[in-house]
């Protein structure tokens, strides 16, 4: 933790693009690699503190932890309002959620990065799972699932939201951000969840949550599977970005100065997912009716990240005007009606055809491709 490392930044890369590189071409064992592990990080060390503790669903206690740079970093004060609740979610909550997020949050009237092909697979989950059984990942398709939104609906293109596009938030999600948000001494209205899945071969680069109406609640971000390497910037891409090491469980928060930092995934690290017999065997017991299932789900994290981003989009106050919209697209939202650009066909969930590999280019992606070729 300690360790005083010497680089040479070329001279037309920003300190954030260097950072980023530098792990993008890194070839070295883990055991070499530089980075705070959020789950080693303790109160006592010089440049963290803890602020509280988190009870998890298990009982369990667990620091909530900030950095205090002033020591080491000119821009100290930019990392202000960031936290870290390491190992925040016990393993059968984790394999919990992974199921929820790969079963019930891929579904309608969730929207996915499939809409924007164009296309919308039901069961896209349970098809990749009955085509290559303990494999699901052989499945390209499934390979093409990159992310999924709930609640007020993120335009990656517009870089905007749109109130009449609400799906529910479930209930689950929204509880977990709320504890975690008020274990930092923060609040928050979950009314946005992005989920993002990431294979070895993925990265996210750096970017700045500057989208919703609101700055003033956290941004709540839950790791599941594989660690990654995650960089925390400044405002600005000079400033150069914490390397954190996120494992499954652990739970970030950006908030306050922090809200607006650069940030983004540098590199996955295949990590073999970690729970305890007593556990595990409690959660078969528990379902009994997926255990295959979640035998598969175990497996497949040990390659694979999830990520669950929640936030508030507009803010607590509103004026009467738009609180009567918004009660109006709750109720449009619960009778299972959908935005008009997410309305399309898709194809039958009993049909054992499937969509074309084939790139679409027809610009009005509620049109339907030919259904072939899911399998290979």
């Amino acid at each position: 933790m300690e360790n005083i490392r010497i680089y040479v930044r070329h001279t037309t890369m920003n300190a954030y693009k260097c950072t980023e590189k530098r792990w993008k071409q890194c070839v070295a064992l883990e055991s070499d690699l530089y980075f705070f592990d959020a789950k080693a990080l303790q109160s006592k060390e010089k440049h963290t503190r803890s602020t509280d503790v988190y009870r998890r669903q298990d009982g369990q206690l667990r620091p909530v932890i900030t950095f205090d740079l002033r020591q080491f970093d000119a821009h100290w004060e930019q990392h202000r309002g960031f936290y870290l609740i390491p190992n925040a979610i016990d393993g059968k909550t984790q394999l919990r959620l992974a199921r929820a997020c790969l079963v019930e949050f891929i579904e309608e009237p969730s929207i996915t990065n499939m809409h924007l092909q164009g296309l919308q697979i039901p069961r896209l989950w349970a098809r990749a799972c009955e085509k290559f059984p303990g494999d699901p990942m052989r499945c390209k398709m499934f390979q093409r699932l990159h992310w999924a939104t709930a609640g007020y609906h993120y335009d990656w293109t517009a870089r905007k939201y749109y109130q009449k596009d609400f799906s529910k938030v479930p209930k689950l999600l929204s509880d977990l951000a709320i504890s975690y948000a008020r274990a930092c001494g923060l609040d928050i209205i979950p009314e946005a969840v992005i989920i993002n899945f990431y294979t070895t071969k993925s990265s996210m680069g750096g970017h700045r949550d500057d989208v919703e109406d609101t700055m003033d609640a956290p941004v709540i971000s839950m790791s599941l599977g594989s660690s990654c390497v995650f960089l925390k910037g400044g405002n600005t891409k000079e400033v150069r970005p914490l390397e954190i090491m996120l494992q499954s469980g652990d739970v970030a928060i950006l908030s306050q100065e922090s809200r607006l930092s650069y940030h983004g995934v540098a590199q996955i690290i295949p990590t073999a997912f970690q729970i305890d017999d007593e556990a595990w065997d409690s959660l078969l017991e528990e379902e009994s009716d997926h255990v295959q299932e979640y035998m598969t789900i175990r497996s497949l994290l040990s390659s694979y990240r999830i990520n669950i981003n929640i936030r508030q989009v507009y803010p607590r106050l509103v004026d009467a005007s738009i609180r009567h919209n918004m009660v109006a697209f709750l109720t449009y939202a619960q009778n299972n009606e959908k935005p008009e650009w997410a309305k399309m066909q898709h194809i039958n969930s009993q049909d054992d055809t499937f969509a074309s590999e084939q790139p679409n280019t027809n610009p009005d992606r509620r049109k339907m491709r030919d259904a072939s070729n899911f399998d290979h």
